[in-house]
């Protein structure tokens, strides 16, 4: 398939995230004084960018060099979406002043977000270039989309076993690197584990994110009492 015929993956693919009820839902409670686009949007980029993960693994595993050369396709389309929110979210400063601040929470999630498909898109140019398939980086990114499942999870619904099971999920991939950079293995091998640690991190923000909201509600819920 030639890149300029390449069709995304989430055009190809109807797939709608869980939709979990949180009386503390940062993103519901503000969407509903912003636009209902907001929401729609935001869930949007961060199936897409679930998409780009199983891919990048599946087209990895399978030696699919042109499913991984045009994965920027769907950074394009999360870097849309997340401009979208972002200039949404600018313009609700306006009409709900009392919003911002809770907002800023969102801009960093949105900032992360795009960050995390830009570390996608790098790491699929990584795996391209890769001479042979490495069992280590393949368990490294089934890895890595647990833990951006159950990060997306807690950020909807935060609950303790989430938040530690992203946490662990994080820490072993952490460690699983650290103990493979020292071992034999090419130029490409070594970009390639340096980028999933960056996109571990991005991933594991939005799980510092979320508590660090449920703290502020926690903080105005004792002021006003």
């Amino acid at each position: 398939m030639e890149d300029g015929k390449a069709i995304p993956l989430h055009a190809k693919r109807v797939v709608s995230l869980p939709r979990n009820n949180d009386k503390y839902c940062l993103i519901q409670s503000l969407a509903q004084r912003i636009d209902l686009d907001f929401d729609n949007s935001l869930r949007k980029g961060f199936l897409i960018v679930k998409l780009m993960l199983d891919a990048c693994m599946r087209a990895y595993n399978n030696n699919d060099k042109i499913t991984l050369q045009n994965l920027y396709l769907e950074y394009n389309q999360v870097k849309r979406f997340c401009f979208f929110c972002l200039r949404q979210l600018s313009k609700s400063q306006y009409t709900a002043p009392e919003i911002t601040q809770q907002s800023h929470i969102l801009y960093n999630l949105i900032g992360v977000l795009e960050e995390l498909g830009s570390s996608i898109k790098i790491l699929s140019e990584h795996l391209v270039q890769g001479k042979k398939k490495n069992s280590d980086i393949l368990n490294l990114l089934t890895m890595m989309i647990e833990q951006y499942s159950v990060a997306y999870s807690y950020f909807y619904k935060a609950d303790v076993d989430k938040a530690n099971g992203a946490y662990h999920v994080h820490i072993k991939i952490d460690e699983k690197i650290n103990s493979l950079v020292s071992t034999k293995l090419d130029g490409f091998e070594i970009l390639t584990l340096y980028k999933i640690k960056d996109a571990s991190y991005l991933i594991h923000h939005f799980t510092t994110m979320r508590l660090d909201f449920l703290k502020e509600k926690e903080q105005e819920i004792e002021i006003k009492h």
